[in-house]
């Protein structure tokens, strides 16, 4: 379904001469787009590909001096590095050299090297540096391929994913064994040094915005679900004005939804996605 067949749909229910703008239609077609997921439990399952990388060189607790320069030789593929207080630092590869700052009572910094780099810490005030982790070989040319500067791999999945929502339990084996030893929390999952193999995670997507801009962009919900993005769009159209209309087409909705509960019909919860880029 695109917002021009949504359109055709909702006109045919009898609002010729209640929808005043495309721009309404579509502000009350994501807020049904979304209710739609949330009742639903729209879902998506990922496989991802664990490389187990441990840190061929670690410098560890190291209190930088307020205004001196201090530098380091990285040799490797990658660095990671955990920093507490208020300062910056220098990753100078080859020509390309990149400054970062920070002020952050506990941030970890990753990059890549590829090779001979001098790391260089400086600042005005005298800061903490907890760890400092090179990797020899990286599985991915992402940033979050890199494993923490303590070997534990902690991966944003709602920065890969955009569309992620909330964990659906634990991630799991291709037997469906729960994988142990696993933090999550607010969209991120911790993995401990070693983890190796590929998991599985399961977690509730919201829905792509409808575009006023796109009118003939397919929407992001499943055709076994469109009739209900009519029914509660239309719903929503007439609600400030016509209240009793509104509350009859919410329960055409309710009555439509309790039916595709009822038989199961879940297409969309079982999207998979195979991400690749962690192993080699």
């Amino acid at each position: 379904m695109t917002l021009t067949e949504l359109k055709t749909s909702v006109l045919a229910l009898g609002f010729e001469n209640r929808i005043e703008s495309d721009s309404a239609l579509v502000s009350f077609a994501n807020m049904a787009l979304k209710m739609i997921f949330s009742e639903c439990t729209i879902t998506k399952t990922v496989k991802l590909y664990l490389f187990s990388q441990k840190p061929k060189l670690i410098f560890e607790d190291i209190v930088h001096t307020a205004g001196k320069e201090e530098s380091f030789s990285l040799d490797g593929k990658a660095y990671s590095i955990e920093l507490i207080g208020c300062g910056s630092f220098s990753v100078k590869c080859g020509a390309d050299e990149f400054t970062y700052s920070f002020d952050t009572d506990g941030k970890t910094f990753k990059g890549f090297i590829n090779g001979n780099a001098t790391l260089t810490f400086f600042g005005e005030h005298s800061f903490y540096i907890k760890r400092i982790a090179v990797f020899e070989s990286t599985s991915g040319p992402q940033v979050y391929t890199i494993p923490d500067a303590d070997g534990r791999m902690s991966v944003d999945i709602s920065e890969i994913f955009g569309d992620f929502l909330c964990f659906c339990g634990l991630p799991h084996d291709c037997r469906g064994k729960p994988v142990s030893c696993i933090s999550m929390e607010d969209g991120k999952i911790v993995l401990p040094e070693g983890t190796c193999g590929e998991i599985y995670l399961t977690y509730r997507r919201s829905p792509a915005p409808i575009s006023e801009k796109l009118p003939d962009a397919k929407i992001d919900i499943d055709c076994q679900y469109s009739h209900l993005l009519s029914l509660l769009t239309a719903s929503f159209l007439c609600l400030e004005c016509e209240p009793q209309t509104a509350e009859y087409y919410m329960s055409l909705y309710r009555d439509a939804i309790s039916e595709v509960k009822r038989q199961h019909i879940r297409s969309v919860d079982n999207l998979y996605c195979d991400v690749v880029g962690w192993a080699k």
